[in-house]
Order: structure tokens, then C-alpha cells, then sequence
């Protein structure tokens, strides 16, 4: 299993890393605003999974979950957060 934390800002981050062998990311919000999720692409904001205090916990447990996951926030916004996967 590995984990790490979530730090998203206005500029475009990579949350998580790909990795081929990942069948499941769980990702948490723990502070700040909502980050717009891509899989594997750019992020957008107002497109896409968002992760916020109203939608807290987002399992991925699909082709995408391999796929590098990237978040950004609307300007001037920033957000903190966890993932685990099961590889």
C-alpha cells in the first residue's frame, strides 16, 4: 500500500502518480476549497470529479486509478488532503 498527502493550488499539480500495477486510489479532503480531478490530462476547473467538504472521499477504482491523477483549484483558492492505494 502506499500513501501521501494532497496539496492543490490555482497552478495545476500532480496528486498522484501513475502506476500501471494500481487497481484502487482513495482520495480524502481534509481542508480548504474544492480541487476539479483529471486522470492521466490537465485539470480544469468547474470539470471534471471534484473533490471537496461535500463529496470528501472519492474511491477510484477503474481503469483510471492507474493513470496519474491531477488536480487544480479555482485562483487563489488551495486545498490539502490524503490519498492511499492498494499497490
Amino acid at each position: 500500500m502506499a500513501k501521501g498527502t494532497i496539496a492543490a493550488t490555482a497552478v495545476s499539480s500532480e496528486l498522484v502518480p501513475a502506476s500501471a500495477n494500481r487497481h484502487e486510489v482513495v482520495l480524502q479532503h481534509i481542508s480548504g476549497d474544492p480541487v476539479y480531478l483529471a486522470f492521466g490530462e490537465t485539470p480544469v476547473v468547474d470539470q471534471g470529479l471534484c473533490l471537496w467538504e461535500n463529496c470528501p472521499t472519492i474511491i477510484i477504482n477503474d481503469h483510471r486509478a492507474g493513470e496519474a491523477i491531477n488536480g487544480i483549484c479555482d485562483s487563489g483558492e488551495s486545498a490539502s488532503g490524503t490519498w492511499t492505494t492498494d499497490r
